[in-house]
């Protein structure tokens, strides 16, 4: 419970400085940061509902350790279950958990070199007669096909 809520306490500092940046008018910065903001949300969430279950198996299970549980679920299946919800939480706390603090600090840094780079600038496409082309025609593209109508998707 201690790591999760140290997990949650990261999430918190992070989307407040995303929401920060986003109400200084840099939707660049969330962007840029939406990949590990994404995957640390995930986390911590997917911890949460794990360690939910792994308290109500815990009740079910009644007393005892974690061997005392284990020799409980070799002999009966509704004990295996519970036993699994069990190790199943305590996986994901020492193995996928700790990457929490990983993708805090690439979002805690404020690093901003990706954005910061000097790229070359492409000249915008144009038609022959001179005028701007749009990335994204308008029209669907099936009118254009160059493929017979039999073969296009329907």
């Amino acid at each position: 419970m201690k790591a999760l809520a140290a997990a949650r306490e990261r999430l918190v500092l992070c989307t407040e400085k995303i929401a920060k940046a986003l109400r200084d008018g840099d939707p660049h910065f969330a962007f840029l940061v939406a990949t590990p903001y994404l995957r640390l949300f995930g986390d911590v969430a997917c911890a949460a509902l794990l360690l939910e279950q792994a308290l109500l198996a815990l009740g079910k299970l009644g007393p005892g350790d974690l061997a005392a549980h284990r020799a409980k679920a070799e002999t009966d299946a509704s004990s295996r279950f519970y036993y699994d919800k069990l190790c199943t939480a305590q996986f994901f706390v020492y193995n996928h958990l700790p990457r929490v603090a990983a993708y805090a600090e690439t979002i805690l840094s404020g690093d901003r070199s990706a954005l910061d780079t000097a790229f070359p600038r492409w000249p915008e496409p144009r038609r022959p007669d001179g005028f701007a082309m749009p990335l994204f025609p308008l029209a669907p593209a099936a009118r254009f096909s160059p493929w017979p109508p039999c073969l296009c998707f329907r």
